[in-house]
């Protein structure tokens, strides 16, 4: 009985330890292969600016944006409502390009500008929001969070 008390906490512990020293490896297989960082560039009372620094910690082999759609937002209001969306209504030219940045250790900044109206075209009222930041890429999208407030 000692003996299987003693395997399991053995085990335990080496798996505990692999997951520690793996987290701390970036760049190796098991870190995301982007860091996403959302922020809100700019913001006047006509429009409001995301922007999501991306920073690349592995390749991934055959990774590819399937359109000229390099960035996808989805903004709630603060019951969790979807109020817009940047590709409502949209059309996106169909030709496959690379997933930025693609070395290990640069990073690139997508943005998107968006008018402070809803789906249908309505002045949102101001108050507190989340954006849905979304890399579209193939074979795994990337996505992140932020919550704001609208002027």
């Amino acid at each position: 009985m000692k003996s299987i008390v003693y395997l399991t906490i053995v085990l335990a512990f080496s798996l505990a330890m692999m997951n520690c020293s793996s987290s701390k490896n970036a760049g190796n297989s098991s870190a995301e292969p982007l860091t996403l960082l959302p922020s809100i560039s700019e913001q006047n009372s006509n429009f409001i600016t995301f922007s999501v620094k991306a920073v690349r910690n592995r390749t991934v082999e055959g990774e590819y944006l399937p359109s000229s759609e390099d960035i996808r937002i989805y903004v709630s209001d603060s019951n969790g409502k979807q109020v817009w969306n940047s590709d409502h209504n949209m059309s996106f030219t169909m030709a496959i390009g690379d997933v930025r940045p693609k070395s290990v250790g640069d990073t690139h900044e997508y943005t998107a500008i968006w008018n402070k109206k809803d789906n249908d075209g309505k002045r949102i009222s101001p108050g507190v929001y989340n954006a849905r930041i979304v890399i579209p890429a193939q074979p795994n999208n990337y996505s992140t969070n932020l919550a704001f407030n609208v002027e």
